[in-house]
């Protein structure tokens, strides 16, 4: 199966020289291969409509993640804890850890609704062969199968009110961006091209997406209008520009980029320009994400694991000083966000 998300998950698991592999091969030769740089209409998916599946579904739904002190923010995160990848909420200094219950549901990509009531998600649960795109809805208990694909749906991302959602699929052979409403509804190829495209994130007005693509011959970040025109390019740097994130005011975008020979976390305006490098080690950091007021970062790195192999939680403020370790947990621990 051509997966290049649960990869870098079994790339995190494994430690640096498999996530070099990964970043330089696989990310170049399997999902970012782009022929040709032209923008064609969007066209309408031939993924099939939704299913709602019988209450007699293998999925046991947990309820909202249940937090002691409303005042205090908190972070969700992917960790390996227990032996398998499971859910976590912590509080934003990384303290009261507690495991989500049931969170076998949230196995693939979780995504949150901007209400934090429903959750998208991939699986090949009931196919044992392609991912396919589903909701659950924590208020009633249903469980939407979107998308009957057949090619690997990936990554959805909601858009900020709750409407609609982003996902990657290769239905077509080539990974490329679609856009879906939230009922099932209305699946639109956004990057109908001969190459792939992916790591699509919505700005806050859901005006604009932000997306990473190689049509240039480089891993740059591109912008297009959230009906897949204007394409503009972001980034033109040696080495890989990947994982771009709004921030909450849509005036900033932070990314990773490799451009000086590390993978690095930086910030930039969301017109382009010159990139803010923000951590600068010769670990492997990764997965920006911005706090709701938008004056600091998580990020995940193995700065401080013995054999730069394990990744940890960590925070900085968005100039880049007082980056502190969140977690350190025998584990990797991935794909921090805010919550709610």
């Amino acid at each position: 199966m051509n997966n290049l998300f649960l990869i870098h998950l079994v790339c995190w698991e494994n430690g640096p020289k498999c996530h070099k592999y990964f970043t330089h091969v696989l990310i170049l030769l399997v999902i970012w291969t782009i022929i040709g740089c032209r923008y064609q209409q969007p066209v309408s998916s031939t993924i099939s409509p939704p299913t709602i599946l019988p209450p007699e579904s293998q999925f046991q739904f947990p309820s909202r993640p249940q937090v002691k002190n409303m005042k205090m923010e908190h972070i969700i995160f992917y960790s390996g804890h227990d032996g398998n990848y499971a859910m976590y909420i912590m509080d934003s200094t990384g303290n009261n850890l507690t495991q989500l219950a049931d969170s076998r549901i949230y196995e693939r990509f979780p995504a949150w609704s901007p209400k934090s009531n429903k959750v998208a998600f991939v699986s090949n649960h009931e196919t044992n062969a392609f991912l396919d795109l589903y909701i659950a809805d924590l208020d009633t208990g249903n469980l939407i199968r979107l998308t009957n694909s057949e090619g690997d749906v990936l990554a959805p991302v909601w858009s900020p009110d709750g409407t609609q959602i982003l996902f990657v699929s290769d239905e077509n052979g080539d990974f490329d961006i679609y856009r879906i409403n939230s009922d099932g509804s209305n699946v639109v190829n956004l990057t109908n091209s001969p190459g792939a495209d992916g790591a699509p994130t919505w700005s806050p007005d859901g005006t604009t997406i932000a997306f990473v693509s190689e049509r240039e011959g480089n891993e740059d970040i591109y912008l297009m209008r959230s009906d897949g025109s204007k394409v503009t390019q972001l980034t033109e740097n040696d080495g890989s520009d990947t994982a771009p994130v709004w921030s909450p005011d849509g005036q900033q975008i932070a990314f990773v980029s490799e451009h000086n020979s590390n993978f690095d976390i930086y910030l930039m305006a969301n017109n382009g320009g010159e990139p803010i490098r923000l951590t600068n080690d010769t670990a492997y950091d990764w997965s920006p994400n911005w706090s709701p007021d938008g004056s600091r970062l998580l990020f995940t790195s193995t700065r401080d694991s013995p054999d730069n192999s394990m990744y940890q939680i960590y925070v900085m403020n968005i100039d880049g000083s007082n980056q502190q370790q969140l977690t350190s947990l025998d584990a990797n621990n991935i794909l921090p966000m805010w919550w709610p």
